[in-house]
C-alpha cells in the first residue's frame, strides 16, 4: 500500500462534557462529470444521477432523491426481494452502488478491532472482495460505531473514511492504493462525516473536541491540497454540494450544516468554495449538537440540527453573515436529531427521532400534513419514483406517497434492526440490517441468500421460497 502522510495535525484536547444520547448516519457523492470541469467552469451542474447508480451517501448530488423507477413498495424478508447477503462484522454506513457493486464499510471483531470495505455484486447478492485496511483509533458511542461513514465513488475508485483512523483510497476491485492518516482526532461519541466527491478532490469533515477543519485531499494520492480550520467542537453531518446562481453565473458551494458548542450556544451554516476552502457565507442558528446533512432541492437548502431543533429554509450564494437576507424562513423547533429529510418537488418531508414524519411547503414552512410513525428512527429518508422510504431502528420501512395529501402506501417488516439509511439503484432499494444486506426490487425472483467468511468467492446458497412472509 501506498501511504502519503499530509502534514501532521494539532494535538486536541479529549476534554468533553457529558451530553445526550447521539447516533449520526452520514455519506458522499460520485460526480458523473469530466475530471474538475464543473468547479473550473461551473457553467453547467455536474451530470444529472444516473439511474442505476446510487454512489454515495444519499445518492445523487447527496440530495437523496433517485431517479429509478417502478421501485418495490410492498416487500419483507421472504416477499419480493432479489437477494440477501449476511454482512460480517458491524457497520452502520449505507450500501453504495456503482457499477455492478455493492460498496460497505464494516468493523470486525479483533484486539484491536478491524476496519474493513467490502463489496457486493449488486446483481446477485455474491460477495466479491472484502479488504482490511486498518484497526480502529480513538473511542465511540455504542450506538456509532467505528464504521458509520459511507464510502464515496467515481466508478472507479472507492473511499473510505473511518474517522481518526484515516480516510483510505481502493480500487473498484478492492486493491489498497492509499491512506491519509487524521492525526490525534477525538471525540466521545466518535465520527461519521462521509467523504464528498469534488472534480479530483476527496473533502472530508473532520471535527472532534478541539482542533476541528475540513481538508481535501488528492483524489489520486491522497495528498493535502487544503486545509480550513472551524471553530466548532463536533459536527456529525455530510457536508453536501449545491449550485447558487452569483452574478448571472453557476458557483458550487460546499456547505457543511452547523458547528458544535461545549456551552449550549447556537453555531452556524457555513458555505466553501470546493476548490480552495475558503469561506463564503454563515447562517446563525443551529443547534450545539449538529448531525444531519443539509437537505438540498428545489434551488434552496434546509437546515435542521438537535433533538426538536430550529428548522431554517436558506437560498445559497451568499457571501459573509447572510442571517438576516437569505433565510425564506425559520421555525424555531420541530428538526429531527439525526435523520435528514428530503425535498421532493416543493415539498419538504422530515422524520423525528421519535418516529414523526412530517410533509412541510418546501417555500413558506407550513406543515402540510404529519403523521406518527410510533417508532424510533435514526436512517434519513431517501425518495424515489414518487415514494418515500422511511426506516426505523427495529426494522420497520414505511413507504408514503412523497408530497400531498398523506398517503400511506406500505409498512414493511424485516425483523432486523436497522441504522443504516437505505439506497436506491438499478430499480431496487438497497437495505442494511444489522446483519445483512437486502436487495428488494418489483416482482422479484425468490430469495437467494448469500454467506460467506472472508476471502471466498464460492456461493452458499439456501432458498427461502415458502417461508412465511416478512410482514
Amino acid at each position: 500500500m501506498v501511504n502519503r502522510r499530509p502534514r501532521r495535525l494539532s494535538r486536541v484536547s479529549l476534554r468533553c462534557s457529558l451530553a445526550p444520547l447521539i447516533l449520526v448516519l452520514s455519506g458522499c457523492y460520485r460526480f458523473e462529470a469530466p475530471e474538475a470541469q464543473w468547479l473550473v467552469a461551473a457553467s453547467r451542474p455536474p451530470d444529472a444521477p444516473k439511474a442505476g447508480q446510487w454512489a454515495a451517501f444519499r445518492g445523487g448530488l447527496l440530495h437523496g432523491v433517485a431517479t429509478d423507477a417502478g421501485l418495490p413498495v410492498d416487500f419483507g424478508p421472504a416477499r419480493n426481494v432479489r437477494w440477501a447477503a449476511e454482512i460480517p462484522g458491524r457497520g452502520n454506513s449505507s450500501p453504495v452502488v456503482a457499477g455492478n457493486r455493492v460498496i460497505l464499510t464494516t468493523e470486525l471483531p479483533g484486539d484491536p478491532a478491524v476496519l474493513a470495505v467490502l463489496a457486493i455484486d449488486c446483481h446477485t447478492g455474491e460477495r466479491v472482495w472484502q479488504q482490511a485496511v486498518g484497526t480502529v483509533r480513538g473511542v465511540t458511542h455504542r450506538k456509532n460505531g467505528h464504521a458509520t461513514a459511507t464510502v464515496a465513488s467515481d466508478g472507479t475508485r472507492v473511499y473510505a473514511s473511518f474517522g481518526p483512523a484515516g480516510v483510505y483510497c481502493l480500487s473498484i476491485e478492492g486493491q489498497p492504493l492509499w491512506h491519509s492518516p487524521i492525526d490525534d482526532l477525538s471525540h466521545p461519541w466518535g465520527h461519521s462525516s462521509s467523504p464528498v466527491l469534488a472534480g479530483d478532490l476527496v473533502i472530508q469533515l473532520s471535527d472532534g473536541v478541539a482542533g476541528s477543519y475540513l481538508i481535501a485531499l488528492d483524489r489520486y494520492s491522497g495528498d493535502v491540497r487544503w486545509k480550513t480550520e472551524r471553530a466548532s467542537s463536533g459536527c456529525w453531518a455530510t457536508p453536501v454540494l449545491v449550485a447558487a446562481q452569483v452574478q448571472g453565473a453557476t458557483r458550487w458551494e460546499l456547505v457543511v450544516n452547523g458547528t458544535g458548542s461545549t456551552d449550549g450556544s447556537a453555531g452556524y451554516v457555513i458555505a466553501y468554495a470546493p476548490t480552495t476552502g475558503k469561506e463564503l457565507w454563515r447562517v446563525h442558528g443551529t443547534t450545539d449538537i449538529p448531525c444531519p446533512t443539509a437537505i438540498v432541492g428545489d434551488g434552496l437548502l434546509v437546515s435542521t440540527s438537535g433533538a426538536n431543533g430550529p428548522i431554517t429554509a436558506i437560498r445559497p450564494g451568499g457571501d459573509g453573515d447572510v442571517t438576516a437576507s437569505h433565510v425564506l424562513w425559520r421555525l424555531p423547533h420541530g428538526g429531527p436529531y439525526v435523520p435528514t429529510g428530503v425535498i421532493v418537488d416543493d415539498h419538504l418531508h422530515l422524520v423525528s427521532d421519535g418516529g414523526i414524519l412530517r410533509c412541510l411547503d418546501v417555500r413558506t414552512g407550513a406543515e402540510k400534513w404529519s403523521q406518527r410513525l410510533q417508532r424510533t428512527h435514526s436512517a434519513s429518508l431517501v425518495a424515489g419514483d414518487g415514494k418515500i422510504y422511511a426506516a426505523s431502528e427495529d426494522g420497520v420501512i414505511h413507504v408514503f406517497a412523497a408530497g400531498d395529501p398523506c398517503q400511506l402506501l406500505a409498512v414493511n417488516r424485516l425483523r432486523q434492526p436497522c441504522q443504516a439509511t437505505p439506497a436506491i439503484a438499478d430499480g431496487a432499494l438497497f437495505v442494511r440490517t444489522e446483519q445483512h444486506l437486502y436487495c428488494f426490487a418489483s416482482q422479484a425472483t425468490p430469495l437467494v441468500e448469500r454467506s460467506r467468511g472472508p476471502g471466498e468467492h464460492t456461493t452458499i446458497s439456501t432458498s427461502m421460497a415458502g417461508k412465511p412472509a416478512g410482514n
